[in-house]
């Protein structure tokens, strides 16, 4: 189904006939351009003061690009009469070319509220440059991986921002991707080893109600019914169904720690930093979780695999499979903790 269209009309009333609101499109266009700059221009392993500078030297023209790159998606999903996430990045790069060899904007643009931070289209003498820099920057998107050596993935706008929100590194201005997630939930439950062994810690009755309200320690295994698929698969439970169960496990570990007292100096029970700390990887799924459980239910034509291939990016399968070994490494010391004999 990628890069297909469909041959039936559209309605007026189909969401496809009305262009996407320009907030959302700006949204959607700044994390396009965040990553571009931080990662392919290096600007994330700048300096704060190097940073400072390079935006100095560069001016406006931030926010020209950025403006420009929103106006273009904007048109894009408006002129294919298509939905924003299925705007082909190579379509948006073409008609940043026009934009340059027009030297001037479309006739019709979005409807931008004054003083919206940011939003700023350029003059007419900078025009030509900035459409060729995110001409540039949507070619790259569509043509280059976001990791070397793996596949650059469908040309698709949605496709490419679930790879950005699952790329696995650091990237700049305090965020981190998700390996740092990873590391911060094992280091937690390697903290929690050691305080248990040097006697530090001592497992309370609230501790051990916690552990099994997880549900992670029951003896039958983990339920993937949903979403329904049409057949079961001999390979296992979809991406969907492993993904949908650990945004439901979220809900489950929030939930056994919240009850829990605080510690008699006042800082959070080390069950609860533990829990909170796993439900947290859980968490950081749950946009993608929703977005794509709503495009595999309207669904018709493919199996449950060959829409994966088409829609759940490899670095997103990356970071579930991580996820789900944490949980395991978790469920597995909380196992320990309701055999252990000691009060």
């Amino acid at each position: 189904m990628t890069g297909m269209r469909s041959e039936k009309a559209i309605r007026s009333d189909d969401p496809r006939a009305i262009p996407p609101s320009w907030r959302r499109t700006m949204d959607t266009a700044r994390k396009l351009y965040k990553w571009h700059v931080d990662q392919r221009l290096g600007w994330a392993a700048l300096s704060m003061n190097e940073l400072a500078l390079r935006e100095q030297a560069v001016g406006d023209r931030l926010a020209y690009e950025v403006t420009v790159l929103g106006v273009a998606l904007w048109s894009a999903s408006r002129e294919h009469t298509c939905r924003l996430g299925d705007v082909a990045l190579l379509d948006a790069a073409a008609i940043c070319r026009r934009f340059a060899q027009d030297n001037r904007l479309p006739a019709i643009l979005p409807d931008m509220p004054p003083g919206n931070g940011g939003d700023t289209l350029p003059p007419a003498d900078e025009l030509i440059l900035v459409a060729a820099a995110v001409e540039q920057l949507l070619i790259a998107h569509a043509e280059e991986p976001l990791v070397p050596g793996t596949p650059a993935g469908p040309d698709r706008l949605g496709y490419r921002i679930l790879e950005l929100r699952a790329y696995p590194e650091n990237i700049g201005n305090g965020h981190a991707g998700w390996r740092s997630s990873i590391r911060y939930a094992r280091e937690s439950l390697g903290r929690a080893q050691q305080k248990l062994d040097s006697g530090e810690w001592t497992i309370t009755k609230a501790d051990r109600a916690a552990v099994r309200a997880t549900g992670l320690c029951d003896s039958s295994a983990p339920a993937y019914d949903y979403p329904a698929t049409p057949k079961a698969d001999p390979a296992g439970p979809s991406w969907l169904q492993r993904a949908c169960r650990l945004v439901h496990l979220d809900t489950h570990l929030r939930a056994a720690a919240e009850p829990l007292p605080r510690q008699p100096d006042g800082t959070l029970a080390r069950m609860k930093l533990l829990l909170s700390a796993h439900g947290m990887l859980c968490d950081d799924l749950e946009s993608a979780v929703t977005e794509l459980d709503a495009m595999w239910a309207l669904e018709t034509v493919l199996d449950s695999a060959a829409w994966e291939q088409q829609h759940v990016p490899p670095l997103l399968k990356q970071q579930t499979a991580a996820v789900e070994a944490a949980i395991d490494e978790l469920a597995t010391f909380l196992h320990h903790l309701l055999d252990d004999a000691r009060p």
